[in-house]
């Protein structure tokens, strides 16, 4: 099992992403701007259930999602994953899940 800590840079504190994300990654969500880039709201549900998969990915593969959070206020500004290919850009990626008010 590989544990990582903590990662900070001059503005951020990047921590692996578990369950004590998942209220911030939900509101994020929840944001019009960023429901407007996607298929709609997720449900709680599917936000919960994706974030334990991504924090299991630390666990399975070593590495995974960052939830990212200022330094200078602690607020949560995002989540991130480093990218070894720019070929699945959100554009060219398939999304299924439940979201909210959706047919």
């Amino acid at each position: 099992m590989v544990v990582a800590l903590p990662t900070f840079t001059e503005r951020l504190r990047l921590e692996p992403i578990g369950a004590s994300h998942v209220d911030d990654i939900a509101a994020m969500l929840a944001d019009p701007q960023v429901a407007a880039t996607m298929a709609g709201v997720p449900d709680r549900a599917w936000t919960e259930e994706r974030t334990l998969v991504h924090a299991q990915r630390w666990s399975t593969d070593g590495f995974g999602l960052w939830a990212a959070y200022s330094r200078e206020d602690n607020g949560f500004v995002g989540r991130g994953w480093p990218r070894s290919s720019p070929s699945r850009s959100p554009s060219t990626r398939r999304r299924s899940r439940s979201c909210a008010g959706s047919a």
